[in-house]
């Protein structure tokens, strides 16, 4: 998640079995998310059938109180808990960030199964705030306690945890496809390179060549034939050349549509904090 822009509490591996993590003051709120109406769900809402598609998935919060056995909670009551954790009350701001956030991390992982012709069903995550900084991060372990997963959208498919442990190396499969500058002339390489800045940003590979149309009209020809069946867009800005490239090689690459969703996901952020601090500075 941390690769693909999502802020978690994750700082480092340490070992084969552990890691090294932001210490976070958890809030007691577990974010439940569903693609396919199944397990508990049905037990709750008698009538629905199950395989029934949640499209958006479907968003639930339950609270953590083992001796009542983690009852569901509404969006108002969690609001009207008026939870403080780290020293920062969950209001609606946080509790949206939360659930708009829970909703990303659902779907960038639903990308990385389908890869693998596998569906992911439903999930289940918590935050904590850094008391430091005061700032929500993703602060769980996600595994195959966290998730249900049915190979090829069959739940008779369903195997053993061990399986879905060996897949894990493939689920950042190698980019199999690039972008590629053209400049004119070496006087366009800072230009250039802010282009590949901007590619980097979502994990597309990129590739600069010098080689001008015009007085080398034969190398130019050569040049374009290697990359012959990659397809081309035309775009005059460093920034929007890296993202044009990132939505073309996103429809195939699940990586790279990660990292989209994910910036997407923290610009949303950036404008909720910047409304909240407006709303407080009057």
């Amino acid at each position: 998640m941390s690769d693909k822009g999502i802020k978690t509490h994750f700082v480092k591996q340490h070992s084969d079995t552990a890691f090294i993590a932001n210490r976070c003051e958890m809030i007691p709120i577990e974010w439940v998310t569903r693609r396919i109406a199944t397990g508990s769900f049905l037990r709750r809402n008698p009538g629905v059938k199950e395989g029934y598609r949640f499209c958006p998935p479907k968003l639930e919060t339950f609270f953590k109180d083992d001796e009542n056995h983690d009852p569901q909670w509404s969006y108002e009551q969690c609001v009207a808990a008026q939870l403080t954790c780290g020293g920062v009350l969950i209001g609606p701001d946080e509790l949206d960030i939360m659930g708009k956030t829970t909703v990303t991390v659902f779907e960038i992982l639903e990308r990385s199964w389908a890869a693998l012709d596998c569906s992911l069903i439903d999930m289940k995550i918590e935050f904590g705030i850094n008391p430091t900084t005061g700032e929500i991060l993703l602060a769980d372990v996600i595994d195959s306690d966290s998730w249900r997963l049915w190979p090829a959208g069959d739940r008779r498919l369903m195997k053993d945890k061990q399986v879905y442990r060996e897949l894990k190396e493939h689920l950042s499969p190698k980019p199999h496809a690039r972008a590629v500058v053209l400049m004119g002339s070496a006087s366009d390489m800072a230009h250039s390179e802010k282009i590949k800045s901007s590619c980097t940003t979502y994990g597309v590979p990129c590739e600069l060549r010098v080689t001008s149309a015009h007085k080398g009209t034969d190398e130019t020809l050569k040049i374009l034939a290697e990359y012959e069946g990659l397809g081309c867009s035309t775009v005059m800005f460093p920034e929007g050349a890296g993202l044009c490239a990132a939505q073309t090689l996103a429809m195939s690459d699940h990586v790279i549509w990660s990292k989209i969703r994910a910036k997407q996901l923290n610009t949303w952020i950036g404008l909720i904090h910047a409304d909240k601090k407006a709303r407080n500075d009057k």
